[in-house]
């Protein structure tokens, strides 16, 4: 939907950096040194924040223009779904992080497959239940909740590998309150 695709047109610029650091991340966890896996994850998760959380809010902002710039006036109804959907640029930013620069690199390549078919399934039942209701709207926060849940599993699998390691440092938490401060 349109909504679907504005929600997701900051993932490219943020997954890049991810497919661009791989090697180095990979590198680190063969040879196990913990201090360079750690700076890589760093250096990577505060991009993540740093483009998601201010591009996320300024796409909330300008999703009434985006809308009938990118697809016209007949589309004014996905705004809402749009900005129910927003989250997930975070969300699939992260889990995609968690998957790609993580638990792969860590031969878990069978927990990110089960956690995204534990994704697909919740979204399916959820549209399943929500869309005959809530029609675009309902598909919107079945999206969102799934990919809430993927990312809440795939950071706990992270988590377990690397247990010392902080995903919302103080650095990326300042991310988020100036973030929400410029919002508001």
């Amino acid at each position: 939907s349109v909504a679907s695709k504005m929600a997701r047109i900051v993932l490219p610029l943020v997954s890049s950096l991810g497919i661009v650091l791989s090697p180095r991340i990979i590198e680190s966890i063969k040879n196990g040194d913990k201090n360079r896996i750690y700076q890589d994850m760093d250096l990577c998760l505060n991009f993540i924040f740093f483009v998601t959380i201010p591009a996320t809010l300024l796409i909330g902002i300008l999703s009434d223009n985006m809308i009938i710039m990118f697809s016209g006036e007949k589309y004014m109804s996905a705004i809402l779904p749009m900005r129910v959907m927003l989250p997930i640029i975070f969300f699939i930013s992260i889990s995609g992080f968690a998957s790609g620069q993580v638990l792969i690199p860590t031969d878990n390549e069978k927990k990110v497959l089960n956690v995204a078919i534990v994704g697909v399934l919740l979204n399916f039942v959820l549209n399943f239940a929500l869309i005959p209701k809530y029609s675009i709207l309902g598909a919107a926060v079945a999206t969102l909740f799934a990919e809430f849940i993927v990312y809440v599993l795939r950071a706990r699998e992270m988590k377990k590998i690397f247990s010392d390691y902080t995903l919302f440092s103080k650095e990326r938490c300042s991310y988020i309150i100036s973030g929400t401060i410029s919002f508001i």
